[in-house]
């Protein structure tokens, strides 16, 4: 490995290669739901308010919170320094 990549990956915590990574898996997911032919929640539910559904309490929406929570917890980026590694001043 070339010492400029090297560092870039040291620098930037192999961003690039998280992002690359990040994206195939979502990529994946996408294909995944998009050739989905089944039902998304189950069409039988035990217990509940009973009140029937609404768009604010079924499983698809549910599902969907799921998958937002799920996406800001995977983008979340550790911004701090390394101890011990100084930023020289361009």
């Amino acid at each position: 490995m070339s010492e400029r990549k090297r560092l870039t990956i040291n620098a930037d915590g192999a961003l690039t290669q998280k992002l690359d990574t990040y994206l195939k898996v979502q990529q994946a997911y996408a294909t995944a739901i998009g050739q989905h032919q089944g039902s998304w929640v189950p069409s039988v539910v035990m217990g509940g308010s009973g009140g029937g559904s609404s768009a604010s309490n079924s499983g698809a929406m549910q599902l969907m919170e799921m998958f937002a929570v799920k996406a800001a917890k995977d983008l979340s980026l550790d911004m701090s320094i390394p101890a011990g590694r100084a930023v020289a001043a361009r």
